[in-house]
């Protein structure tokens, strides 16, 4: 029997491995030429978290990072999300081995971080992700972005941004007790398209960011669930 031209075999495994991630592993295993193709697409989505039931995957990552050439990482990493507690020698840890994986990661299109309201990784983190193309952005602005240096003036690290969510609240540190203080940064994004707050400026800010933002599409003001009032009963 004949076999298929190299270059449909691997669109074929490409569809079966993004149909199911999970089945990955196994199908790395059908020939070192669908090793080479699909070994990638481990390492496109990466979720790293305090969380120890991620910890195996997240050493693998951490592995790979060592253990192979900066550029397999450049060319396999799209979309990272990074979860941590609050405060803690675990968490500190989690980012040390975080930072040298991503300087590898100069790929990554969209990128989260969430739980570091009290820890202060502004400095160190955000060197790295202005080395990425970023397209979509989920963060506290006022952890990310190193103090004192105004805001806007950390724009121009986001050239190709079109989405951001902002997790910033009133009041959720000491530094945020005003989300007017973000609104420079927001308009001084050159691509911006899709904005989410979590809460609502006063409307001269709102104004603010419609007449600043000029590829602006999309605005959401979002609330907590447990903020929200229930439907009333028919």
């Amino acid at each position: 029997m004949g076999r298929f031209p190299p270059e449909l075999e691997q669109v074929i495994l490409k569809m079966c491995a993004e149909d199911e991630w999970s089945f990955i592993p196994t199908l790395l295993r059908v020939a070192q030429r669908a090793h080479i193709w699909l070994e990638p697409l481990l390492y496109q989505h990466v979720y790293i978290s305090t969380d120890l039931e991620r910890k195996p995957a997240q050493d693998a990552f951490f592995h790979v990072a060592v253990a192979r050439p900066q550029s397999f990482l450049a060319k396999s990493v799209r979309v990272v999300v990074l979860e941590l507690d609050h405060s803690g020698t675990p968490a500190q840890d989690l980012l040390e081995c975080t930072y040298h994986a991503l300087r590898s990661c100069t790929g990554i299109q969209e990128f989260a971080v969430n739980g570091a309201d009290s820890m202060d990784i502004g400095p160190t983190l955000f060197p790295i992700l202005a080395t990425m193309p970023l397209h979509r952005l989920g963060a506290f602005l006022e952890n990310l972005l190193p103090h004192p240096i105004s805001m806007k003036e950390h724009a121009p690290a986001f050239p190709a941004l079109t989405h951001l969510d902002v997790f910033d609240s009133e009041g959720h540190n000491n530094h945020s007790r005003d989300l007017i203080r973000i609104v420079p940064f927001l308009t001084a994004l050159p691509r911006l398209t899709h904005l989410a707050l979590q809460s609502q400026p006063p409307a001269h800010s709102v104004q603010q960011i419609l007449d600043g933002c000029a590829f602006l599409q999309v605005l959401a003001f979002m609330e907590p669930l447990a903020d929200l009032e229930p439907p009333p009963h028919p």
